[in-house]
């Protein structure tokens, strides 16, 4: 994360502001965050006799390097100022946020360390960190030095990921979540998991943040290139990809392929089942390609009617189980230019998006041994 100090934490320093700058050097030193301010004022503060000397010999190097990150506000969605005289949370003329953090509320000194990326388990946080890599890679050209990530991931536990998000706000601890929005449709309502994040998020400030992944489940936005690579040992799956690529060529299929549950296998019969006004309008727009899908039951379709005793035969997508983990593995094994080659198809565009959101939270610098 851009963590900036503000024009108004110009010398002389009380101790604590001694000390809060002192530990927000260290971490740029480990390679947490990325340290910008104006030169003037970062080469003023390095004249500070109070702080320790690693610590001003960082900050004569962030100085000097100041015009070669500015090209790097253009790209992020979000950065902390830290200074004595806090404002709300706004957007600079670039519509990215700004979120004021007053030197004297900072009382632990390690929220100031890396930010918490929080997912329903652990893999979830596992696959934003590679949206944000892959986001990244695509910027990699446009950012002059050294750029990585860095960030501590966690899995919430599934339905006590809430609980999870509220015990690292209090901690003060930066953290950005990622979750499943359970949506069966386009527009239909969000699961219990999201909305209990959501509602706790309202009271987090700006140190913490709530992604939602697009369309129905982490699943939807794996690519389907990664996807085949994660089952290519798992014949029963391996066949069901054709149909995946088949659909993301037209819009309707896309949907179709956003919204299916790719996690518990999506049936005609479960969507029939639904009362949601949402999905039963996206039921009836998605009839015709469901009709067209080889194995369906044409007669079910137009029937809006299941006409089969016992398992349902019209599988619009199947279960992939185990498949976020294995597809995790392939993602997190790619270099940034195979991530680049294997990011195609209709999540191309959620990638760059959640990517960007996520990278501005734990975008970060190189380590300096200073």
């Amino acid at each position: 994360m851009i963590i900036e100090l503000a024009e108004d934490l110009k010398p002389p320093l009380d101790g604590h502001e001694l000390e809060v700058v002192d530990q927000i050097c260290a971490v740029r030193r480990y390679g947490d965050n990325v340290l910008m301010g104006k030169p003037r004022l970062l080469r003023a503060l390095a004249e500070c006799e109070g702080l320790g000397l690693r610590a001003r010999a960082l900050l004569e190097q962030v100085a000097d390097r100041q015009t070669q990150k500015q090209g790097l506000l253009r790209l992020v969605r979000r950065r902390v100022r830290i200074c004595r005289i806090p404002g709300e949370v706004r957007e600079d003329v670039r519509g990215a946020k700004v979120v004021d953090i007053g030197v004297a509320h900072i009382r632990e000194l390690a929220t100031m360390s890396k930010t918490v990326v929080l997912g329903e388990n652990r893999r979830d946080a596992q696959l934003a960190e590679q949206m944000a890599r892959y986001y990244l890679a695509t910027i990699r050209k446009d950012v002059q030095g050294g750029m990585t990530l860095s960030c501590e991931l966690r899995g919430g536990g599934g339905d006590t990921t809430a609980e999870e998000f509220r015990g690292i706000r209090e901690e003060e601890r930066f953290c950005v979540c990622v979750v499943d929005t359970d949506r069966a449709a386009p527009g239909s309502g969000c699961g219990a998991t999201a909305r209990k994040v959501l509602k706790e998020a309202k009271v987090g400030g700006g140190r913490t943040g709530v992604v939602l992944m697009p369309g129905r489940k982490a699943e939807n936005v794996l690519p389907t290139r990664v996807m085949q690579k994660a089952v290519a040992e798992d014949p029963s799956k391996l066949e069901w990809i054709p149909r995946l690529e088949g659909l993301e060529q037209t819009e309707i299929g896309q949907e179709v392929r956003m919204y299916g549950d790719l996690k518990n296998g999506s049936t005609w019969r479960k969507m029939l089942a639904s009362r949601e006004d949402a999905v039963r309008e996206f039921r009836e727009r998605v009839a015709g390609t469901v009709a067209g899908l080889p194995g369906t039951r044409e007669e079910c379709v137009k029937r809006r009617k299941c006409m089969v005793d016992g398992k349902c035969e019209c599988v619009i997508v199947p279960k992939f189980d185990g498949l976020l983990a294995r597809a995790v593995g392939e993602l997190e094994r790619m270099t940034e230019q195979k991530l680049l080659e294997e990011v195609q198809g209709c999540v191309r565009r959620e990638w760059q998006e959640v990517g960007g959101e996520i990278f501005s939270w734990i975008c970060a610098g190189t380590k300096q041994f200073v």
